[in-house]
């Protein structure tokens, strides 16, 4: 509640009236953060147990900020909102230079860009400057429709490639690659169906830089190799255990 003096000095400008708890927005973007990262492990087919715990402890923030418009709460929430966006920044950066594989692009483009808004919002309340939540995210939802109007178009772009006699072909799915590919010499190329709906990269060590796999899509990879061992893999970070064999005869 404001005072009456408060009041007297909203209307003359020079005390802005503070908005319900709710008006904020830092509740919202909480739940928000927490829709967006349950969507990426779907999209994904994979639980990250230390996300979880964040993720938990989001939305018991979220109910008590929307129950008390506390500025010591306000700052806890924004420390730990930017702490869980810097921590997971090194695997959002690739997925968000890929709009062209949709699924990823989508959801990670909620959860950092709620992180950022909510951080922002959960600061200025603290600071007793709230801004009118509805209308930032309002615009953030705005934002977000278009990158994924964006992405969609980028993922319609891309074409499978089609294999070619003597091709050697096979499957990347459920994040494995294959233990090992045997290979003619005189063989053309590799076909990769990415079956998963994540990019993925694959890489020869010492012998082909990383080729871009989107996701669901099937590339051509036209290689010359001598007989012999290569050991290939995906480089993205969190795919580590992506990697095989490939045995040129």
């Amino acid at each position: 509640m404001v005072t009456e003096v408060q009041q007297q000095r909203s209307k003359q400008g020079t005390v802005p009236e503070p908005p319900a708890p709710y008006g904020d927005g830092v509740a919202a973007g909480l739940f928000t953060i927490v829709a967006g990262a349950l969507a990426l492990m779907a999209v994904l087919g994979e639980v990250f147990v230390d996300a979880l715990l964040f993720l938990a402890a989001f939305v018991g923030l979220g109910v008590w900020a929307a129950r008390t418009p506390s500025r010591r709460l306000r700052w806890v929430i924004a420390g730990l909102v930017a702490l869980f966006v810097g921590i997971n920044l090194v695997f959002a950066i690739g997925d968000l230079t890929h709009p062209e594989s949709p699924g990823p692009f989508i959801t990670t483009a909620v959860v950092v860009l709620a992180g950022i808004v909510t951080v922002g919002l959960a600061v200025l309340a603290a600071r007793r400057r709230p801004a009118a939540g509805l209308k930032v995210w309002a615009a953030t939802l705005a934002v977000l429709v278009v990158a994924a109007a964006g992405s969609l178009v980028a993922a319609a772009g891309v074409e499978d490639d089609a294999a070619q006699p003597g091709d050697t072909q096979f499957v990347a799915e459920d994040f494995e690659y294959p233990e090992e590919i045997s290979m003619d010499a005189a063989s053309g190329a590799l076909v990769v169906r990415n079956a998963d709906r994540a990019r993925h990269t694959f890489v020869i060590e010492g012998q082909l830089p990383a080729v871009e796999l989107p996701a669901s899509t099937q590339v051509r990879i036209p290689l010359d190799l001598a007989p012999g061992s290569y050991r290939y893999f995906c480089d993205i970070v969190g795919h580590e255990a992506m990697e095989g064999t490939l045995v040129v005869g």
